[in-house]
């Protein structure tokens, strides 16, 4: 990544060697970006997205149906606490790393 002083995560994004991150993700399935955020931008991430009652010392008020399909959660909406459901998108097919469960294979 160049040395120069960038403000803006998409600038440091852009500036990224991309045609080289996609050879190393063809060949390796991965690739590292090196650092893109600093400790400060770290720790505003939680509040970017929607994580009902992060802050809260109890924790997140979650709750997933038996089938997996939709999340319940408790937010504090001005004076009151109130029930949301939310759908759940599907997660990728598991894929199974080894033959057995000794894992010697």
């Amino acid at each position: 990544m160049p040395t120069t002083t960038m403000t803006s995560l998409a600038e440091r994004v852009g500036a990224l060697a991309w045609p080289a991150l996609h050879e190393r993700l063809d060949a390796q399935g991965f690739a590292r970006t090196g650092v893109l955020l600093d400790a400060g931008e770290c720790a505003a991430l939680p509040g970017l997205y929607d994580t009902p009652n992060y802050a809260s010392p109890y924790g997140p008020w979650l709750a997933l149906s038996a089938d997996g399909a939709l999340v319940a959660y408790r937010a504090t909406i001005g004076p009151a606490s109130e029930v949301f459901l939310k759908d759940v998108p599907a997660p990728a097919p598991a894929l199974q790393l080894t033959a057995d469960g000794t894992f010697v294979d």
